[in-house]
């Protein structure tokens, strides 16, 4: 824990520098979560999710691609959680092969 704490002190000094970013972290009721207004997000998202994540996340991210339109979703064989920590080359390559597609379109 304590070798995080300056980490984090950086991070919270960042963050106090940004009054924007501030604000918006700290926003109580200023900002509500529509799921309906996914359907309106027409820009590619790629959705990645380990087949050894929680159900939850995994229950999460199956009703996020059918919210979003243009949605491409991968499942890590043998991440968790955590795939771009635990398993960064299979997660870089397939978001490598993902902004392929993207620029082949």
């Amino acid at each position: 824990v304590k070798a995080r704490l300056p980490r984090m002190r950086s991070f919270a000094g960042r963050l106090g520098q940004s009054p924007q970013i501030l604000a918006e972290a700290t926003a109580t009721n200023s900002a509500q979560f529509n799921p309906e207004r996914l359907s309106t997000i027409r820009m590619p998202v790629l959705l990645m999710e380990g087949d050894r994540s929680p159900d939850i996340t995994r229950r999460m991210v199956a009703r996020l691609a059918a919210r979003l339109p243009n949605v491409h979703r991968v499942t890590i064989a043998g991440a968790g959680h955590m795939g771009p920590i635990t398993m960064p080359g299979p997660v870089a390559t397939e978001i490598l092969a993902w902004l392929a597609g993207l620029e082949a379109r």
